[in-house]
């Protein structure tokens, strides 16, 4: 994915959206902090 948007960048010279990206690391145990994380 990262790849297709900097083909996209060095096509048009832009990304015509915002781009976040969320690793989150407590998939073990069930991620109880990425909703509040999301909420800031």
């Amino acid at each position: 994915f990262v790849l297709t948007l900097r083909a996209l960048q060095a096509v048009t010279g832009d990304v015509p959206v915002n781009v976040l990206f969320c690793w989150e690391g407590e998939e073990e145990i069930g991620c109880p902090h990425l909703h509040q994380f999301i909420q800031k």
